[in-house]
């Protein structure tokens, strides 16, 4: 089984260093486990001594993969890939919003039943109607790797 985190920029802050963090400790118990991103960062690659995949590499991905999407507004481009989908959410993206669409679209986005949804905490799921997601805080531990065999 795949794992793949899919970022849209790769830049130095704690959602992405929070996947980065996932896939290094994931690699280290037997999982094969990539960040799939739009370009590169060469601080983060010197950092893990990992250098991230083009997201075109996910047609390589079956049925049987997992596919972590940690920014919203990239799970209709995912859409197109096979594997399990979840959604992997940090924060509130209803307090960061850049007006009413943002909320919106993000709304519409989460609500998608197609893909799953983990929450590091039940503050991050509060303006959701959902109550079919699993809170995962951050950090990788037995419940993690039991949700993802699943």
């Amino acid at each position: 089984m795949k794992i793949g985190f899919i970022l849209d920029q790769i830049i130095v802050c704690g959602g992405v260093l929070t996947c980065y963090n996932y896939v290094k400790e994931l690699r280290k118990r037997g999982y094969e486990a990539d960040i799939y991103a739009n370009g590169k960062n060469e601080q983060l690659s010197s950092d893990y001594n990992y250098n991230s995949k083009p997201i075109s590499d996910l047609a390589d991905f079956s049925d049987e993969d997992v596919i972590i999407c940690v920014w919203w507004p990239q799970a209709d481009q995912l859409e197109q890939y096979k594997g399990r989908k979840i959604q992997f959410i940090q924060g509130r993206d209803d307090l960061a919003a850049v007006g009413e669409d943002w909320v919106k679209k993000c709304y519409e986005t989460r609500m998608n039943k197609k893909w799953e949804l983990i929450a590091v905490s039940k503050y991050c799921m509060e303006w959701i109607d959902r109550d079919d997601y699993v809170i995962i805080p951050n950090g990788i531990s037995q419940k993690f790797l039991d949700y993802a065999k699943n």
